[in-house]
């Protein structure tokens, strides 16, 4: 857990209202900041209301400067030389899945990404990692009250919470968590990682993907090249599909938000429809 200097829980709730304890709690997680409030702020105007319905609602604030400064990163990539040079327009026209999978794109933008952001991306993702393994401490020692939980992570906030629902299977815990949503995971789970994930949750394991955002399609051909070439698709670009059960129930719920996200750093902005499209808001 080296370089974690930053995990906390700020409950969302509204001035003058009582918490009243729930029967379960939820635990949203971002990923890349491009405003310093971004880790909580997306979330209030979906899941307020949700506090007088007696919901506990908590934000985690984990390393939040890695997280601002790796979003303001890949913010300015895009702005100044991905839509500056109008690159950006080139790769909205080329199918997502081919600038993925081949070198569909000239080198110079994987190199000036590599330039702009690989340090950033690789610092952050190692933390949402080791904040993933830290959030599974958490619930196994039931610091949210021994009750079970809902997780929801977006981004690489998504990421953290794959490393829970890994580290909860290594360790042999189920019942903990009751929904599992992963929202533009930037990660590319393999079938066996996704079963694990699916044995340590109760009811939704939902990937939530968009085969519109082109800013994550450059993060991950940008992965590929500057590590192991992966052999799964990046789950927040596509459908995942991984056999069904035993009992016949599908391991994973896909649900397309092609209409709503065509850029990666469109998540904060547009978390309430996105919310509501995965059904978060009932």
């Amino acid at each position: 857990m080296e370089g974690i200097e930053e995990f906390e829980f700020v409950q969302l709730e509204e001035a003058d209202v009582p918490s009243i304890p729930s029967l379960t709690a939820t635990i949203v997680a971002s990923g890349f900041l491009v405003k310093e409030n971004d880790w909580i702020d997306p979330y209030r105007e979906t899941f307020l209301h949700a506090t007088k319905d007696r919901r506990d609602i908590f934000a985690l604030k984990a390393e939040t400067g890695v997280m601002l400064r790796a979003g303001k990163s890949l913010d300015g990539y895009v702005k100044n030389f991905l839509i500056g040079k109008g690159i950006s327009e080139i790769i909205k026209r080329t199918a997502l899945a081919t600038v993925f999978s081949a070198i569909a794109l000239p080198m110079t933008v994987y190199k000036s990404a590599a330039k702009a952001l690989d340090n950033d991306f690789q610092q952050s993702t190692d933390r949402a990692t080791k904040a993933g393994i830290i959030l599974a401490d958490v619930l196994e020692k039931g610091v949210q009250g021994n009750r079970p939980t809902i997780l929801i992570g977006s981004s690489l906030g998504a990421v953290t919470v794959m490393t829970c629902l890994l580290e909860l299977h290594k360790r042999d815990l189920s019942g903990l968590v009751y929904d599992a949503i992963l929202i533009s995971l930037p990660a590319a789970p393999t079938p066996a990682e996704w079963l694990k994930m699916r044995q340590v949750t109760s009811r939704r394991l939902v990937n939530a993907y968009s085969s519109n955002d082109w800013v994550l399609a450059i993060i991950a051909r940008l992965h590929t090249l500057i590590s192991t070439k992966l052999s799964f698709g990046v789950a927040g670009l596509q459908a995942v599909n991984v056999d069904a059960g035993a009992d016949g129930t599908p391991v994973v719920e896909n649900i397309d938000l092609s209409d709503i996200l065509n850029g990666h750093l469109e998540l904060a902005p547009k978390m309430t429809q996105v919310l509501e499209r995965i059904g978060m808001e009932k």
